[in-house]
């Protein structure tokens, strides 16, 4: 039930960045694992494919959780180069993405929230206040769900 509710969340997510001219193809949430050294992905919307489905693990050096961590903010394709993840994505016909920090209640990050599309530059830096702001909205909800606990 948790997961569900978490995964009608992304969709809501999804849908409010469609609604606000977004071309999002697939969204999905990665949690950090107990150990620091993974995302775990626990819900996904869109496009899935054998990389991006729930339960998937991925090394944290191979994800833009490092670059997150260091600008203290989201981050899109344009602003980090990821050779091996980028060559996966776009054969799976991803363009353009955009990754927005999770924080847990002392503010540190503990996941992603990951929007993907098929159009090239679709997440201008103008769109990055956007999706923070919604991801803001939503995250105590999502961490709640997920009984995520600070760090």
């Amino acid at each position: 039930m948790k997961r569900q509710t978490v995964r009608f969340l992304l969709e809501r997510i999804a849908r409010d960045a469609i609604d606000a001219g977004f071309p999002i193809v697939r969204a999905s949430i990665r949690m950090l694992t107990d150990d620091g050294a993974g995302l775990q992905i626990v819900a996904v919307w869109g496009k899935t494919s054998d990389v991006i489905r729930i339960g998937s693990l991925l090394g944290v050096g191979a994800t833009s959780f490092p670059e997150v961590v260091r600008t203290d903010g989201p981050v899109t394709s344009g602003m980090v180069d990821e050779t091996l993840a980028g060559e996966v994505l776009r054969s799976e016909g991803i363009r353009s993405w955009i990754a927005v920090p999770l924080r847990d209640s002392n503010g540190l990050p503990v996941g992603l929230l990951n929007l993907s599309s098929s159009e090239a530059k679709a997440f201008p830096n103008a769109s990055l206040a956007f999706f923070e702001a919604t991801a803001r909205e939503l995250e105590r909800e999502i961490l709640r769900l997920l009984q995520v606990p600070a760090r």
